[in-house]
């Protein structure tokens, strides 16, 4: 939980990329960095770096929204990148400032939009029961994933969790909703779907309700998006004799 930013050179990297791949000929790397686009010039400098390699690999990684534009995306993209996992937790502008998100709506809104256009797959993390949320604030959490995820794996909404050493336990701490980790650990937080404290204006059985009622949403337009993509690779599959099918089950 140190404070700042500790990065890696990026020849280390690629050193530990050939070596996976001359050992175990790994060609999908999944960068677990909290923050892999910590600023536009690294981020080219890894995709670059990636590109000269001398064979071509798939990847993921975490990623900024206010670095989400398009030439950088479009390099992502071309250097082998297919997932961009976005920490965005909440859609209420008080909320990010209060967390120093250092994001805009706008922002979050644009950014989604340009890594799909890229043909980048987001992953849209959202969160629900921050100090100050309400009913309404789940609401545009469900409408925005509706409208931005593309189904390529199932979204939903988790409640938000005051770990040990963040600003939010502190919070907790002093409200008395915890009592310290041993608390935290032994007592409160028992699943990560289920709220381990509440700090909104009402029962925490109403908000697991709620939370129930926009996970069901979420799960449903899921299920039927999915469908979709499946009717399509089907009419490919036996009416345009698709080469690159592989299955309709995923993995």
């Amino acid at each position: 939980m140190r404070e700042g930013f500790f990065e890696r050179s990026i020849p280390a990297i690629m050193d530990e990329i050939r070596w996976l791949y001359s050992h175990f000929q790994i060609t999908h790397f999944q960068f677990a960095d909290e923050l892999l686009m910590s600023s536009v010039n690294r981020t080219e400098d890894i995709c670059l770096a990636i590109s000269q390699l001398p064979f071509k690999i798939k990847w993921d990684c975490n990623g900024r929204l206010n670095y989400a534009k398009s030439p950088l995306l479009r390099l992502m993209k071309t250097s082998g990148a297919q997932y961009v996992n976005y920490g965005i937790e909440s859609l209420n502008q008080t909320v990010l400032n209060q967390m120093g998100k250092g994001l805009t709506l706008d922002q979050i809104h644009s950014g989604v939009e340009e890594t799909l256009k890229a043909g980048l797959s987001p992953g849209l993390n959202l969160l629900w029961g921050f100090p100050g949320e309400g009913v309404g604030d789940l609401k545009e959490a469900v409408r925005f994933l509706k409208e931005f995820d593309p189904a390529h794996e199932l979204r939903t909404i988790r409640p938000v969790t005051p770990y040990p050493g963040t600003p939010l336990y502190k919070k907790a701490i002093e409200m008395g909703l915890i009592q310290g980790p041993e608390d935290f650990y032994e007592r409160k937080h028992k699943n990560s779907d289920l709220f381990t404290v509440n700090f909104m204006d009402m029962p925490i059985e109403d908000a697991h309700k709620h939370l129930y009622d926009a996970n069901l949403e979420l799960m449903d337009d899921f299920l039927s998006k999915r469908g979709l993509k499946n009717k399509k690779m089907a009419y490919k599959l036996y009416y345009e004799g698709d080469k690159n099918f592989r299955g309709f089950r995923t993995v």
